[in-house]
């Protein structure tokens, strides 16, 4: 079925920053805009309270900056849907997109669902999540004020974790698996230069422990392969994301790990399936360059279709 009486001119699976920006310019360039979402707007950026390398005058958190951009999009006519994507089907001259209750028909659509958090994959994650372990540190860390926590990872959401968790009174463990954070360097300055802040390197968690709530972290020495354990009250895993392409037909072109090939302005090996964000291998991560692919890609996609007409 279509959505309406009419083909979709441009529906966007993801409405993280690149998907939002996306809805947003392809619904001020005139065409007919749908987004479907499984979660919230904003993607990973939502769940961030304050961020640092958006060049605004005022602090803005995630969720502020998605809910901008979807209330202007949806002012210019864009649709948002929250649903779960569960099959891409491309044909010849249109694109189907299929959930678990309906079938959307499409001219043009754009692959912008983003990456999720990895998870350690080791013994007792899965089952204390929410328990003590969590990969939100703006959405759980008021629950560890005074507390003990381990934040696992070196890099720049690992490091603005365990800032904000220090911020809030807790006394933080970071476990890097290398010698050094790979962090940017204000990040790392200020997280080596703040008292309630420790350091584990070239260390892994090989298990959380746990009755009922996460109690403690079994650790392993990379060095000299040396176990030991240590009480934590909360767990927050941030080591990095990996692209969310379950929906993805194979007769898109991906790279070794797993995001989308596409060339200039987003697009991909099929003509009518264009890729926006961190889905698309070489975008970068942060924010700015989110919101700039996301433009991008609906000025590629609107001129495609305007130059079928």
């Amino acid at each position: 079925m279509t959505y309406g009486d009419e083909t979709i001119d441009v529906l966007i699976i993801g409405a993280g920053m690149a998907g939002l920006a996306a809805a947003y310019h392809a619904a001020a360039r005139g065409a007919s805009v749908l987004s479907i979402e499984s979660s919230l707007p904003g993607g990973q950026i939502a769940s961030v309270g304050r961020i640092d390398d958006f060049p605004l005058p005022v602090e803005l958190s995630g969720a502020a900056l998605a809910d901008a951009y979807l209330r202007r999009a949806s002012d210019l006519g864009a649709v948002f849907v929250t649903t779960t994507v569960e099959a891409v089907t491309v044909e010849n001259d249109h694109v189907e997109v299929a959930t678990g209750t309906e079938t959307f028909r499409t001219r043009r659509v754009v692959f912008a669902s983003g990456s999720r958090r990895r998870r350690l994959e080791v013994p007792g994650e899965a089952d204390l999540t929410g328990l003590g372990v969590s990969d939100c540190a703006w959405c759980d860390g008021s629950l560890y004020r005074g507390a003990s926590v381990a934040v696992i990872g070196g890099g720049d959401a690992a490091v603005q974790a365990a800032l904000h968790l220090a911020g809030l009174n807790a006394h933080v463990t970071l476990i890097v698996r290398g010698s050094e954070l790979r962090a940017r360097r204000r990040y790392a300055f200020l997280a080596l230069d703040n008292a309630r802040i420790d350091f584990i390197w070239e260390t892994s968690v090989e298990r959380f422990e746990g009755a009922d709530t996460l109690e403690r972290l079994r650790l392993r020495d990379r060095v000299d392969e040396s176990v030991r354990e240590l009480p934590f009250d909360g767990a927050f895993v941030y080591i990095g994301t990996s692209p969310a392409t379950d929906y993805v037909p194979d007769t898109i072109a991906r790279d070794p790990a797993g995001r989308i090939i596409a060339a200039g302005q987003g697009r991909t090996s099929v003509q009518t399936v264009f890729c926006a964000g961190s889905l698309r291998d070489g975008c970068g991560a942060g924010v700015t360059a989110a919101l700039a692919d996301g433009e991008l890609v609906a000025t590629a996609v609107v001129d495609d279709l305007c130059g079928m007409d």
